[in-house]
């Protein structure tokens, strides 16, 4: 087998490495593996399924940040990958957060799944309409990897509460809604990139001390807050040109 031939599967191996990482992220929210000694009955363990799906999903993230890099740098990119990525990205950033926040609901029998399904539906929806079309300064509707850092962090900082339900209805909403947010390539000026890079050295700190919840949650709303920024000040241009 050639260099060139080998080279064509390893940006396939890396999205796997997604797909694989959502898959145990699910089997983890959904209980699968076996709780933290001690932990209380009824409670969610601290360091066991819920925040062990936490960090998969994290791990999800990174091999999903540099499949399409590695890609372009072997100069292997195309339809397979993007077909294979999306496939993916259904697992990591669609059914596992939609699972942890099912378990995470103290809503009424089946109520949680509802939700979830109304979760999941919306990232395939997401998925089906922007594959492969996403553009270099921004995205239309909140992008899947985004809202599972939201929704994620909202499971495990609130559990026990509606608001993990409530918040995976409205995070469906962003996702399928034409809400323009941003792409991290538009950072465009180095003062903007030092703030950035100080958001996530920040929230890797916080993960490091307190756990992946807190600092998924906080990265979800300074994402937020940089896309309502950014209407903002395209909606005060436009009313000032007309």
């Amino acid at each position: 087998m050639s260099i060139h031939s080998l080279a064509t599967h390893v940006p396939a191996a890396v999205t796997l490495g997604n797909l694989v990482c959502g898959l145990l992220a699910t089997a983890a929210a959904a209980g699968c593996f076996a709780p933290v000694a001690g932990a209380a009955a009824g409670a969610p363990p601290a360091g066991g399924g819920p925040e062990l799906a936490a960090w998969l999903v994290v791990a999800a993230l990174c091999f999903d940040g540099v499949d399409g890099a590695v890609a372009r740098r072997l100069g292997v990119d195309g339809d397979f990958g993007v077909r294979l990525d999306s496939l993916a990205d259904m697992v990591s950033f669609g059914v596992a957060p939609a699972v942890l926040i099912a378990a995470a609901a103290p809503l009424p029998a089946g109520a949680p799944w509802v939700v979830a399904a109304v979760y999941s539906s919306c990232v395939a929806v997401r998925l089906a309409r922007y594959t492969g079309g996403a553009a270099a300064r921004g995205f239309v509707g909140l992008p899947c990897p985004a809202a599972a850092l939201a929704a994620c962090g909202v499971s495990l900082v609130f559990p026990g509460s509606a608001l993990p339900a409530a918040c995976g209805l409205v995070l469906g909403g962003l996702m399928v809604s034409r809400t323009p947010f941003p792409h991290p390539a538009s950072l465009d000026r180095k003062s903007l990139r030092v703030w950035a890079l100080a958001v996530v050295a920040a929230a890797v700190v916080v993960a490091w001390s307190r756990g992946p919840g807190e600092a998924m949650l906080w990265l979800a709303i300074a994402y937020l807050a940089w896309a309502a920024i950014g209407v903002g000040v395209r909606a005060v241009g436009a009313a000032k040109g007309s």
